[in-house]
């Protein structure tokens, strides 16, 4: 209770509410804790508007740090038009969105008296004063009591304004806790070939199944005043306005004003109509421009899991279209702490579940898989196959944790001259590294590998916490499990997709001065302190050159799993 923690404040509270007093338009203050939940309140009578009114000042618990409440003592009054609704508290020009500790009640009831004494006084015309509104609510504010929703894209609704008649339109349809939201996908015009929205991703596409009616209604359709006149009951008889089809079941009428549009519900059983919210649609840019250049590239991942699924969708969410998925690994139940996918894909490989989930993206993102890990069991012409796939892409993102694929990626990233990016979480979760190869700028990937074991077994470094010995990529078979939390892999992959964005938009003006870099969690090994990082630098030298590996690389490279 902060009034009893801060006697301070209650005696500056109540101070402030007797000051008030002595100027006359309060006549009654009493202080009071409301017995159901300890909060404290004010009894409070003062004149305002030409009228006495009663009211309770309400204070929070976090008070002073959120403001009080005023509001009748009568939850059938109403007292302003500034006010939420019967019985609800007035809005104020002190209210929550631009409180400050340093109010008192004071500031509430002057807010309160000036707001209510010009709302009832009348000017020479007869009119009563009026307060404008300082509120400019959202549209997740005014869509909260829309349970029914719809969205049309603007490629729909150009569309159905484009077409002489109406014609059936199909939705998908997603449930909430507190709303039910259908989207437009398909349009079946009478004698022609079905369109489907292309702006639209192709899984939701597919899912159309709740039936309706869409139509132009230019201006002078006598129509459209149904529409806009529609009430809750009638619904059979407005629905043979429009569909030559009669009511049957549920059915959904899509209304394209030349200004606007309007969706209602039909309801066969019960004969109502309702309203539908129409969320805006807001196709806004939200990208760098020189994200622009992510579409046109194909992107190779290497590993469907922790950090894979992670990259891609970073990627994809950045413009990235075209990418082949490379894993052979089913999703299990365990690895939902970590991976991007969600229960719904539990016993699927995790290649094709991350492409469903990719597509859902954007309607442009195209996804191939290959179930199958370079360097497992499978004939060489498969392996063969797979390695030419992916030489005849821009880009590899090596995520699997596993020596043996990073091998094969690397040498198609030298032979095709492909850049490649790789990244791994330390294990335990205390940090992690990402790396690059760019051809003709950096060493090859084998060599960058070799350069970062090599700055690893500094022998002025500190020893390494155990690590697990545990091929990350995999997560699979009788070996322990990587121990590392979704937010340890969420950064490296973060950092990870952002090397890869910078490499494909900025390819020889890079932001990163380095190519490789060591990435501190927590103050563990070298890093002193969480966020530490190391930049590991890197020398092109020929290839007889190359440091040999040295005695201890391999333990380190164990580390780095």
């Amino acid at each position: 209770m902060w009034f009893l923690r801060h006697l301070d404040r209650l005696d500056v509270e109540m101070a402030a509410v007797e000051a008030l007093r002595k100027e006359g338009w309060i006549k009654r203050a009493q202080w009071q804790v409301v017995p159901d939940n300890g909060s404290l309140r004010l009894e409070i009578d003062f004149q305002a508007g030409g009228a006495l009114r009663k009211g309770w000042l309400i204070y929070p618990h976090v008070f002073p740090h959120a403001p009080p409440m005023l509001l009748p003592r009568d939850p059938e009054q109403r007292w302003s038009g500034h006010q939420w609704g019967a019985g609800g508290e007035l809005c104020l020009q002190i209210r929550a969105d631009n409180w400050r500790p340093r109010y008192t009640a004071t500031d509430m009831l002057l807010s309160a008296q000036e707001l209510l004494s010009t709302e009832g006084s009348v000017n020479a015309d007869g009119r009563r004063g009026r307060v404008p509104s300082a509120h400019a609510f959202t549209e997740g504010q005014n869509m909260r009591l829309e349970y029914f929703r719809v969205v049309a894209t603007p490629t729909l609704i150009a569309k159905v304004r484009g077409m002489g008649d109406g014609c059936p339109v199909e939705f998908s349809c997603s449930t909430f806790e507190n709303c039910m939201v259908w989207t437009a996908v398909k349009l079946t015009p009478d004698g022609a070939e079905a369109w489907l929205d292309p702006s639209i991703p192709a899984p939701l596409r597919e899912e159309g199944y709740y039936e309706g009616f869409a139509v132009s209604l230019p201006t002078g359709d006598p129509r459209a005043d149904l529409v806009r006149s529609a009430g809750s009951k009638g619904a059979a008889a407005l629905w043979q306005a429009f569909s030559p089809e009669p009511l049957a079941g549920r059915k959904i009428l899509l209304a394209v004003f030349p200004d606007s549009v309007q969706a209602l519900r039909f309801s066969a059983d019960s004969d109502e109509i309702f309203r539908c919210g129409m969320p805006t649609t807001d196709q806004s840019a939200r990208l760098p421009e020189r994200h622009g250049v992510l579409a046109g590239a194909k992107i190779v991942v290497l590993g469907a899991g922790s950090m894979g699924s992670k990259v891609a969708m970073s990627l994809a969410r950045s413009g990235a279209r075209e990418f082949l998925i490379v894993d052979d690994d089913i999703l299990r139940e365990s690895n939902l702490v970590r991976n991007d996918l969600d229960w719904r894909a539990v016993g699927a490989h995790k290649a094709e579940a991350l492409a469903e989930r990719l597509a859902l993206v954007h309607p442009s993102v195209k996804v191939r898989t290959r179930l199958q890990r370079l360097g497992g069991q499978m004939s060489a012409k498969t392996l063969q196959k797979a390695l030419e796939d992916m030489s005849s892409f821009d880009l590899i993102v090596d995520t699997s944790g596993s020596d043996m694929c990073f091998n094969y990626a690397a040498a198609v990233a030298k032979s095709a001259r492909i850049p490649m990016v790789w990244g791994r979480v330390l294990a335990g979760g205390y940090g992690g590294y990402i790396a690059r190869s760019r051809p003709g700028v950096d060493p090859d990937p084998h060599s960058v590998r070799e350069q970062i074991d090599v700055w690893c077994s500094n022998p002025d470094f500190p020893p390494a916490p155990p690590a697990a010995a545990v091929d990350y990529g995999a997560e699979q078979g009788d070996e322990p499990p990587m121990i590392a939390d979704d937010a340890d892999v969420s950064i490296i992959s973060g950092h990870l997709a952002r090397l890869a964005i910078d490499l494909l938009t900025k390819p020889r003006h890079s932001d990163y001065p380095s190519s490789a870099y060591m990435i501190g969690l927590r103050a563990e090994w070298i890093f002193g302190e969480p966020f530490s990082t190391f930049g590991i630098p890197l020398v092109r030298v020929p290839e007889f050159q190359v440091a040999p590996v040295v005695a201890g690389i391999s333990t380190q490279r164990q580390r780095l799993r």
